[in-house]
Parts: structure tokens; C-alpha cells; sequence
């Protein structure tokens, strides 16, 4: 279900054609947090399949899998933050087993809906996966 209570935003430009004042184009409706997941569940589903596709074994492994009553105690802000709610909140969102070799990987799926050259990674977001799953792979989905 989509919230109705979202956060919204004027967009408004300069009008090119007169000195009239800017143009108001509406409004500008940012995604809910619900609407934000499920594209992130979209990208991590696409990356799942691709390796999949590749003969590897993949398993979901991040709290958004197992632990969803306390995702949703930590997103309304009902958890106290600390060392174990943050190393669960970054849990890898993926395992991804190598039967040929005998290897085991966790990777975590990012996507950002900014052009290539714009993405900006969040030095925050890379500090916990380097603290709490240094041998995790981080991968960003681009539209």
C-alpha cells in the first residue's frame, strides 16, 4: 500500500521566453520509503537473476529478508542506534555461492536513479560495509 503522506516539493523554472517570473510546473512527488525498497527489491532481483544466469547459487541474506519486523522497528526510528542495530541495518543483501571453485561471496545491491556520471556514493553507507562486512562487494544499479 502507498502512503499518502509524502513529501512534496515546488518545482519551478525560469521562463525562457519572457520576464514574466518563473513557470510553476506542479509538483514534484518524492517516492515513499515503501516506493524506495521496492525498487531497491527491483535492482536486487535484476543482479539476483544476472548471476543466477551465470551459474552461480544466490540466496537472499539481508535483514530486508529474514528480519523485517525489525527493519521496520529500526525505519521508524524505534531502535536505538548502536554497533549491532547498524551491522544488521547493512546486513549484504545477497549470498552468492561458486559450486565450481568452492567460494562464497555476500554482496550488497545500491541503485541510484542518476545518470552514470552522477552517482554519488555515500562515504557513510561504504564506512559500515567496511567495518561490518569488509569482504562483502558492493554493487550499484544505474538506470
Amino acid at each position: 500500500m502507498l502512503s499518502s503522506t509524502r513529501n512534496r516539493k515546488k518545482a519551478v523554472v525560469q521562463n525562457p521566453r519572457n520576464d514574466k517570473g518563473p513557470v510553476k510546473l506542479g509538483r514534484i512527488v518524492e517516492p515513499t520509503f515503501e516506493e524506495t525498497r521496492t525498487v531497491g527489491n527491483i535492482a536486487k532481483e535484476l543482479v539476483r537473476a544476472l548471476l543466477e544466469g551465470s551459474e552461480y547459487t544466490v540466496f537472499p541474506f539481508g535483514y530486508e529478508s529474514y528480519l523485517t519486523h525489525i527493519k521496520d522497528l529500526i525505519h521508524q526510528r524505534k531502535m536505538e542506534r548502536g554497533d549491532v542495530v547498524d551491522q544488521i541495518a547493512s546486513m549484504p543483501d545477497l549470498i552468492v555461492v561458486d559450486e565450481e571453485f568452492g567460494s562464497i561471496s555476500l554482496v550488497e545491491v545500491k541503485y541510484r536513479n542518476r545518470p552514470p556520471g552522477n552517482v554519488s556514493i555515500n562515504t557513510k553507507i561504504i564506512g559500515r560495509y567496511a567495518r561490518f562486512w569488509p569482504n562483502s562487494t558492493l554493487v550499484y544499479v544505474l538506470p
